[in-house]
């Protein structure tokens, strides 16, 4: 996992001298950045500006406070890489490592080792350092992070391996963080996650019902 973890990242810094940092180009680019250094001062919303008819802008509200309309999600992995290395592109790089790690550790629990090794070097060609995810400030990895948690600790919850049940309280802490961090990155995510959760608790159910001996 620390391998596939560290090596889009050390791809990506390889590339450095030819292609730098991205510089932001868009209004979804400047709405994550505004919250980003919204958070690492500290605050949830910055104070009305006194001429705020002046100052419109995209995906950024200017009443009745200056703030960024997005969640919280991808603004807060931008200040943590902002607050740690002095950059918000940090925080990108660490959720693009974060994700591929968890890539694997999410198939580990529907696959052998060698095909969930596979998968993870797949996430490294997708989303590692040729993709926009890596080049922007709005990519998807948090989002993804988040649902390699939830489809990573649903099947171990169900596991009926001999040690499952001791690991049952940290599968369900780390499906929780799943859905909580979905929650952070966007309503219609968490709808998703928790539709996806809901089948196959359903499917367990009716599995038991159909299993249980006739009185």
């Amino acid at each position: 996992m620390l391998l596939l973890a560290a090596l889009p990242v050390v791809l990506r810094l390889a590339m450095l001298a030819r292609y730098p940092a991205p510089v932001p180009s868009g209004s979804d680019d400047f709405g994550h950045l505004l919250l980003a250094d919204t958070l690492r001062h500290f605050r949830l919303a910055n104070p009305q500006h006194a001429l705020p008819q002046f100052f419109q802008q995209i995906f950024v509200l200017q009443e009745p406070t200056h703030s960024s309309i997005y969640p919280l999600g991808q603004g807060s992995v931008l200040a943590l890489g902002w607050m740690l290395f002095g950059h918000p592109w940090a925080g990108v790089l660490l959720s693009t490592g974060a994700l591929c790690a968890l890539v694997y550790w999410m198939l580990r629990a529907w696959a052998p080792p060698v095909w969930s090794l596979a998968g993870g070097l797949l996430a490294v060609c997708q989303f590692g350092p040729l993709s926009y995810w890596m080049n922007c400030y709005w990519g998807g990895a948090v989002s993804a992070c988040a649902g390699c948690l939830v489809c990573g600790a649903l099947p171990r919850i169900f596991s009926k391996e001999p040690d499952a049940d001791a690991k049952l309280r940290r599968n369900a802490a780390l499906l929780g963080a799943g859905l909580g961090l979905q929650l952070r990155h966007g309503l219609f995510d968490r709808l998703a996650c928790d539709w996806g959760c809901r089948e196959p608790r359903c499917a367990r159910c009716l599995w038991r019902r159909a299993e249980r001996p006739e009185r």
